[in-house]
């Protein structure tokens, strides 16, 4: 399967961050974000100082439950989880629209991925 790949970057904001994690999710274009059945986290490596960049892969494709068909169209959600001097801080959520123009086949698409539910996930809902 080939992946639609979106870079994500985050800057330290102060000195004493001891690491960053970024939390993110694709669903249908209009609809809510499901962090409970759908998020996936990832940390996100320190590449020079005060600087953290992750690529992710995302679906070129993914199924609309209203209409089981596939579509290239979607919206990715994330947010980022900050670890700062023993303590932990979220940062609001970011919805960005994502149109991978992969010709919408039904072989090339995905389900979301289903995970375990966290406490973070009731927390932001």
């Amino acid at each position: 399967m080939s992946y639609h790949i979106v870079d994500k970057e985050f800057r330290d904001f102060a000195d004493d961050i001891e690491g960053v994690s970024i939390h993110y999710l694709c669903a249908p274009a209009g609809a809510e974000a499901n962090w409970d059945r759908d998020r996936v986290t990832r940390f996100m490596p320190l590449v020079e100082r005060g600087l953290r960049r992750l690529e992710l892969k995302l679906p070129r494709q993914i199924v609309e439950p209203q209409t089981g068909r596939p579509t290239s169209h979607y919206t990715l959600f994330h947010y980022f989880e900050i670890f700062r001097s023993g303590d932990r801080q979220y940062s609001q959520i970011y919805a960005e629209i994502i149109d991978t123009g992969a010709k919408e086949t039904a072989s090339d698409a995905s389900a979301p991925i289903r995970r375990p539910a966290s406490r973070r996930s009731r927390e932001i809902q």
